[in-house]
């Protein structure tokens, strides 16, 4: 059976009038299991559903950066137990991350990421680093990171705050390198 993988990904980047049911038909069609790379960047995704990329077993790298995402979903991310690396454009939900129990690299840059709220982070027992780089943040209401979460280097540089954090919102246990420069 041959490969539709270069097919869709070359069909989804030159076309100019794509549709979030364009978008998720083509979700849809990567939930193969000989798919391990899933490269969306450069899209006009809207909105990742919950359980969008459910079926897609053997995925281990997901790139979803300079799309308009407004919104991603609770559990858009359940069920993808490989996924070593994701690379986001937009803002989060708490618990947007439940299920993603092999991610080592968390990456969210140059989005809008609105309020970052209690819970955004929960489930998230693997990764080792956590990139906020070069967003626009309306507000932290709590930003949780304990030594459970196991992230040892986080990055927050170059943000756009609209609000200062209240104090004790942002709670940091178990990191060793910190990088908050240019916020």
């Amino acid at each position: 059976m041959p490969s539709m993988r270069p097919k869709v990904l070359m069909r989804k980047a030159t076309q100019s009038h794509d549709t979030d049911e364009e978008n998720a038909n083509l979700i849809s069609t990567l939930k193969t299991r000989n798919v391990s790379q899933i490269q969306l960047s450069h899209n006009k995704i809207l909105r990742i559903e919950g359980y969008a990329f459910a079926g897609a077993v053997n995925i281990r790298q997901i790139h979803l950066s300079d799309n308009p995402t407004v919104t991603i979903e609770t559990n858009a991310f359940s069920s993808l137990s490989n996924v070593d690396r994701l690379i986001l454009p937009s803002g989060i939900r708490p618990y947007t991350f439940r299920g993603l129990t092999h991610v080592k690299l968390l990456s969210l840059q140059e989005s809008d990421l609105g309020i970052i709220r209690a819970g955004a982070f929960e489930g998230l027992v693997q990764v080792e680093l956590l990139n906020i780089l070069n967003n626009k943040i309306d507000a932290i209401q709590e930003l949780n990171i304990t030594a459970a979460n196991r992230i040892r280097v986080l990055r927050i540089q170059g943000n756009h705050l609209l609000e200062t954090p209240e104090s004790g919102s942002i709670v940091l246990e178990g990191i060793d390198t910190l990088h908050p420069n240019g916020n």
